[in-house]
């Protein structure tokens, strides 16, 4: 009698454990990818890390967008989006990820159009926060004039620096690298631009910050 109880002990216990894992819950994570940017280029790696460490594929979300018009035009986009998935999950926060100028799409979504209170946790990867001179020498779209030091938009956002921001020594793009490296940030060693959000480190960083 005591053996057939200890047994069945034994498999409630199991039941209640394997219930609260299942149970849970993550925020939904939004991806914004940088200037001429895609899923593709940028993602791919991390949203297939993010589904192997078990996040369901019903809790990542990535998208494609034109950068060229700028940053207040990616912020209006972003914003339909992070309205999207809420609706679609029955969340009432997200949590974004960022490259480059996603991370300026973001902020200005945060700070300009009511997006602070939608937003959980932000991980802002090689974001030219204060800008980069390889903008100033190429202003001939919106995106890269808003990206060019100094700029109104940079201006707009200064000083508001949510989340956390991880940055590289050697970015060939963010010009320079210290740009990137505000608020609470973080060194992800020496990675180009674009492959920082195929690397390992990266993805560990950016998934410990969000995890619930």
């Amino acid at each position: 009698m005591k053996t057939k109880l200890k047994y069945l002990l034994m498999c409630l216990t199991f039941s209640l454990v394997t219930a609260t894992a299942s149970a849970k819950d993550y925020d939904p994570i939004i991806f914004v990818h940088g200037f001429i940017g895609s899923t593709a280029l940028n993602w791919t790696t991390m949203l297939n890390r993010f589904e192997d460490a078990g996040y369901p594929s019903n809790r990542l979300y990535s998208y494609t967008y034109n950068t060229l018009p700028g940053v207040k035009n990616g912020a209006n986009i972003l914003k339909d989006k992070v309205a999207e998935v809420m609706a679609k999950t029955g969340k009432s926060k997200v949590d974004i990820i960022t490259h480059s100028m996603g991370g300026l799409v973001t902020r200005y979504y945060m700070k300009k159009l009511g997006g602070a209170n939608k937003v959980d946790q932000l991980v802002n990867i090689a974001t030219p926060h204060k800008g980069t001179i390889w903008a100033a020498l190429a202003p001939i779209t919106q995106a890269t004039r808003d990206m060019t030091p100094g700029s109104s938009l940079i201006k707009s956002i200064e000083g508001y620096y949510p989340g956390l921001n991880l940055w590289s020594w050697c970015d060939e793009i963010v010009i320079p690298n210290s740009s990137a490296n505000v608020g609470n940030s973080s060194s992800i060693g020496c990675w180009g631009h674009v492959l920082s959000t195929h690397s390992w480190g990266v993805f560990k960083k950016a998934r410990d910050f969000v995890a619930p």
